[in-house]
């Protein structure tokens, strides 16, 4: 006979290498994930200290020059004290004559003669000036110590000058004779400037000195803030020290220097720009005033909050939303911000080109090594079980003959037992016969018994059917009537539909003695035993309106109290949340843990009440007393009562998403000026149209009553009076 040689549909060297693949470049891209992430980390470690020595080296050089210009002020502030305490006894005339004079325009300045620009500080005084002793004795004495120490602070500032409060300055620049240059309108006063205005004691009530924002002096040709100072005697301010800093270097060193993929920025703490990269001819064209604060740039805005509100020693800001790190540094004396931006970017980018090398290097390797295993594969493992193979489609043609194979690995052993196990068929085979008839009568015994199994299967279905339809026709007919339903000033309709052939749902409406009574209740589980703790819990309500039992706790314990012996004596685990309305002349009592009770207002407002602290699950505990309360509440004409158990909100659509409470009140509400029966049909329909063609996994009970007019509540009955009188009571206290 002639064998089959057909190859196999899957190669296992295919599969094995394919798998392996697989699982070989997995393992690469987690340890080039891990790779990334630790390179990330230190990278940013390493970054961000090197960025914060970075920041705080700058900020600490770039402030040396305006703390400088602080410890000058305070030499020179007590020069001029000292020099107006020498003057104050002599008669400054002389002097002051031998060095100013008055020009045509009627202002005071040096005399050109003796002016050296270089050596001298030069004096404008405006026509308007009082020029009497104290100001001629004060101006000589400003003049001296500015000639003494001017010339030796030219090479770090631009001037050194003494602003007078009358519209005066004596100033030393080396540069350019401002005294000499400067205006002879009327117009023109000293102090208009900024660099006084900011002394005044209404701007700089402690005194100290104080920082203009920058400027573009039309003069000097270049970009400037001023360090002042205000000098009082007894109280009165009678100058202002400054100092002119150009600021073009610094700005010029902001944007040009730092690290790389990094740039700078400078602004003062009320959020004027002072240098960006993106910003320089905005701030030019704002003669240094533009504000962060009142521009349309939120991510610059973002920056200046942050580095607002960090803490005083805080040096890097993570800025996650703009995806960068912010290095901040105080310039303290002009109160300005250093702060350097490092997208994060560019160090993720160092850690992507590693982690990218890695995983290339990887996929190679694993490319090579796949390569090699192939042919391992073909020849150690693929062959020999090619063999085997051949060796198998023998024996499906009947021949049992042994394959031949003397290796000693896992394969070699796999030939061992294939060649055992051949022998074995062959015996088996000889014998198979005898043990198929043998099997045969076993089966036919076997098949006898099963058939008288499933005709005793078939009683038991029948007979517990016919038990089940009996209780289910019980609960049934307990269902109150439409003639029970039929209450003089109320309109009430109910409905409850079963998920199994027997439901554990449960409502009532019982009229006994001007009270009307509205239970409902939903058992634990459904079948036989829900069925019938249903039918119990029915009775005992029943039983305790009989025998006029009007005090809630009293009530629902010995309704607990009966529900649980019977549960214990059935040894079941069933239980059942209930709830018990009493209503009587407009008044309506709640007690028992339930669903949320549903009251609706005359123009359809709704007020859901939460049961949870009314009660205590029935039948789960002995004594519940201790659990039990009641609610009152005042129905008026065109107001109602909504009762429903779990099976109405849980209800689930093809998604699984349940019917919620929300909906079911929005229908309520929209259909409440409807007759209880419509209301309750609409709700059904509507938990009809969300749940489709899903199968319905819980009982659906629904109880609708509105208060229509004047009726029950006429009657006057000691039941009805009691009730009213309890829950009046009530309502006293909640109000």
């Amino acid at each position: 006979m002639k064998l089959s040689t057909s190859k196999p549909k899957k190669s296992l060297t295919r599969q094995t290498l394919t798998q392996m693949g697989w699982r070989i470049s997995a393992v690469i891209v987690f340890f080039t994930t891990v790779s990334y992430f630790h390179l990330v980390s230190s990278l940013t470690s390493e970054t961000l200290d090197r960025l914060a020595k970075y920041i705080t080296e700058r900020g600490q050089r770039e402030r040396t020059l305006f703390a400088l210009a602080e410890d000058n002020h305070k030499l020179l502030k007590q020069a001029l004290l000292e020099q107006l305490k020498a003057e104050a006894d002599r008669d400054p005339k002389a002097e002051f004559d031998r060095n100013f004079v008055k020009y045509p325009d009627g202002s005071i300045r040096n005399r050109p003669e003796l002016f050296q620009i270089d050596k001298t500080g030069g004096l404008f005084l405006g026509k308007n000036v009082n020029v009497n002793t104290e100001m001629q004795r004060r101006i000589v004495a400003f003049y001296k110590t500015i000639n003494a120490y001017g010339p030796a602070w030219r090479n770090r500032f631009a001037n050194t000058y003494t602003q007078i409060p009358e519209n005066g300055m004596i100033m030393y620049m080396h540069q350019y004779p401002w005294s000499l240059k400067a205006p002879s309108s009327e117009s023109f006063r000293v102090t208009d400037d900024e660099s006084f205005q900011i002394t005044r004691p209404i701007h700089d009530p402690e005194r100290k000195t104080v920082w203009t924002g920058i400027y573009y002096d039309q003069v000097a040709v270049a970009w400037m803030a001023s360090c002042v100072t205000p000098l009082d005697v007894d109280g009165k301010h009678i100058a202002t020290i400054g100092h002119d800093i150009l600021i073009d270097d610094l700005q010029k060193r902001t944007l040009n220097e730092g690290l790389k993929g990094t740039y700078n920025m400078i602004f003062r703490a009320d959020g004027r720009l002072v240098a960006h990269p993106d910003k320089m001819d905005q701030i030019h064209k704002e003669a240094g005033f533009f504000n962060i604060l009142k521009s349309d740039d939120r991510h610059l805005q973002r920056i200046f909050e942050q580095v607002k509100k960090r803490n005083p020693n805080q040096v890097i800001i993570d800025n996650s939303q703009d995806k960068e790190f912010l290095a901040v540094a105080k310039l303290d004396e002009p109160d300005w911000y250093l702060v350097t931006v490092l997208p994060k970017a560019i160090v993720t980018k160092s850690a992507t080109e590693a982690a990218r090398f890695v995983l290339i290097i990887g996929f190679i390797s694993l490319l090579i090594e796949v390569i090699i295993l192939f042919y391992v594969l073909r020849d150690q493992v693929a062959a020999p079980i090619s063999q085997l193979m051949y060796a198998t489609q023998k024996i499906t043609n009947g021949d049992f003959s042994t394959t031949d194979n003397q290796r000693d690995d896992e394969i070699g052993e796999l030939a061992k037992s294939f060649n055992s196990m051949a022998r074995q068929l062959q015996e088996a085979f000889e014998t198979l016969e005898d043990k198929v008839k043998e099997r045969t009568a076993e089966l036919g015994t076997a098949n006898e018994e099963i058939i008288a199994l499933n005709e005793r299967l078939k009683e038991d279905n029948l007979r517990m059917g016919a038990e089940l339809d009996i209780v289910r026709q019980m609960q049934q007919m307990i269902l109150p009537n439409p003639d029970e339903l039929e209450i003089d000033g109320l309109d009430i309709a109910g409905y409850m539909d079963a998920a199994d052939e027997v439901g554990g749902d449960y409502y009532d409406v019982l009229n006994t003695d001007g009270v009307v009574t509205l239970g409902i209740g939903d058992v634990t589980g459904h079948g036989l035993e829900s069925g019938i703790l249903m039918l119990m819990a029915q009775t005992a309500v029943r039983t305790l309106k009989e025998i006029h039992e009007t005090d809630p706790v009293r009530f629902l314990d010995a309704l607990n109290r009966t529900l649980y012996k019977n549960v214990q004596r059935m040894k079941s685990e069933k239980s059942l949340t209930l709830a018990i309305l009493n209503y009587s002349q407009g008044l309506v009592s709640i007690s028992g843990q339930h669903e949320e009770t549903i009251i609706v207002r005359n123009g359809g407002q709704v007020e859901r009440i939460d049961t949870m602290d009314l009660g205590f699950p029935i039948a789960l505990e002995d004594d519940i007393a201790e659990f039990i309360s009641h609610i009152s509440m005042e129905l008026q004409l065109g107001d109602g009562i909504v009762l429903y158990t779990d099976g109405i909100p849980e209800a689930k659509d093809i998604k699984k998403k349940q019917y919620g409470v929300e909906a079911m009140c929005e229908v309520i509400s929209k259909n409440w000026h409807l007759s209880a029966g419509e209301i309750k049909q609409a709700v059904i329909d509507d938990v009809r149209r969300h749940i489709g063609n899903q199968k319905v996994f819980d009982d659906i009970t629904l109880l609708v009553l509105k208060r229509t007019e004047l009726g029950v509540e006429t009657e006057s009955q000691p039941q009805a009076a009691a009730l009213v009188e309890s829950d009046r009571q009530y309502l006293k206290t909640i109000n």
